[in-house]
């Protein structure tokens, strides 16, 4: 693959009532290597 790697989603993707925006995991702030300090998380897609 071509590198930088982007991937993209539309907004209909991004206001589905599944995907959120997470500012933590495990009851720790979320780190920089999973996207601090906010990271939009969509279950059906890799890497978000």
């Amino acid at each position: 693959y071509p590198w930088p790697y982007v991937e993209g989603l539309t907004l209909k993707e991004a206001q589905n009532e599944l995907a959120f925006l997470a500012t933590g995991i495990y009851g720790k702030a979320l780190p920089n290597q999973n996207g601090a300090p906010i990271r939009l998380v969509v279950p059906w897609k890799y890497g978000f």
